[in-house]
Order: structure tokens, then sequence, then C-alpha cells
């Protein structure tokens, strides 16, 4: 199954349960594998998605430190999870724990677009 992703099919996907195999963050580009996939609330549990999401802006991501919120390297970023999965208007943001530093880690893909993929 094939979705190109804009913000309203977007919104339409979860991660629940999922564990994220890959997490690859670059200036402009995130590549995310995970083991699992909701669309719409149907389940492909078990069956790899690859997702890539482009922007033509730079992607930030920051860090809850237990105290601020801070800037931080996007080798830092990777997470073991997506607990969340929100789109803001243009933005899409990813938030789980860091599998690097442990703490809540958010990742802001402005003006967004890509794919995601899920074998069958």
């Amino acid at each position: 199954m094939n979705l190109q992703l804009d913000q309203a099919s977007a919104a339409r996907v979860s991660f629940p349960d999922c564990a994220v195999m890959r997490f690859d963050l670059a200036q402009q580009q995130l590549s995310i594998t995970t083991d699992g996939v909701f669309i719409e609330g149907r389940g492909f549990s078990g069956a790899p998605c690859e997702i890539c999401l482009f922007t033509d802006s730079r992607i930030t991501a920051r860090t809850y430190d237990m105290v601020d919120w801070r800037e931080t390297e996007p080798a830092q970023a990777k997470l073991g999870d997506i607990c969340e999965w929100d789109v803001d208007g243009a933005d899409l943001r990813v938030r789980g724990f860091s599998t690097v530093s442990g703490y809540w880690t958010e990742v802001v893909i402005p003006h967004f677009s890509g794919k995601l993929d899920v074998a069958n």
C-alpha cells in the first residue's frame, strides 16, 4: 500500500504500539521505518512501514530535559517510538522519547510532503 502524505492524509496516520526500527533525520528530510502503522484505524501490524518526509525549509528538533525545551542536534533526535504524530496547520510534529538522551523529543517538519509505503 502506498500513500502520498500531505496535511489531510497524514492526519489519518498513527503508530500505536509500533516500534521504530530506523529514524534518520537530515536538514530537509526525515526517513522512518516502523514495524507497523494504523491508517484511519485500520492496522497493519508486523508489516514494515517506510515513511519519507521532505520540506523546503529546515527540520528542527528539540528536547524537554525536565526543566526547559532545548534545540537539539538531529543525531540526538532519534526516536524509539512515535507517541504523537500531529498535523499542525502546514507542519507535522512527531514526538516520542529519544533513544540517545531518553528525553521527550519533538521533531517539526514545516510545510511537509512525503510518502508512506507498507509492505503487504
